[in-house]
């Protein structure tokens, strides 16, 4: 239930941030289509930042391959990540070490850790 409720507070302050951007967007202030990309293993997040996202104009591609992440950031050149913390197999944190190796993309990380 902890985890239902800091999603869905998550996804509030999210929303309004991208809600107020993509306004800018559609009114000619900002004139570009943003890419993020959205590293997260829960496929229900997954879904809900994709179609929030996408819904309020940007290209939006989901990171399932985590070992790799960092190679299709690479590829893929991204404006904005959004990154969480406890994936299989890797740490977020050590994921963002490894794509700032390469890149100063901004990152905002993600959880359902309740501590």
């Amino acid at each position: 239930m902890i985890d239902n409720i800091m999603v869905t507070i998550k996804s509030q302050v999210f929303s309004r941030v991208v809600f107020k951007t993509s306004k800018l967007i559609k009114e000619g202030v900002i004139d570009m289509t943003y890419n993020i990309a959205v590293i997260e293993d829960d496929e229900t997040i997954q879904t809900e930042l994709k179609c929030l996202l996408s819904g309020n104009g940007y290209d939006t591609f989901v990171i399932c391959d985590f070992a790799n992440a960092a190679n299709e950031v690479k590829n893929n050149s991204p404006h904005l990540i959004i990154l969480d913390v406890k994936l299989p197999g890797i740490n977020g944190f050590a994921l963002c070490s490894q794509i700032r190796s390469f890149s100063d993309v901004p990152i905002i990380f993600v959880t359902s850790c309740d501590t």
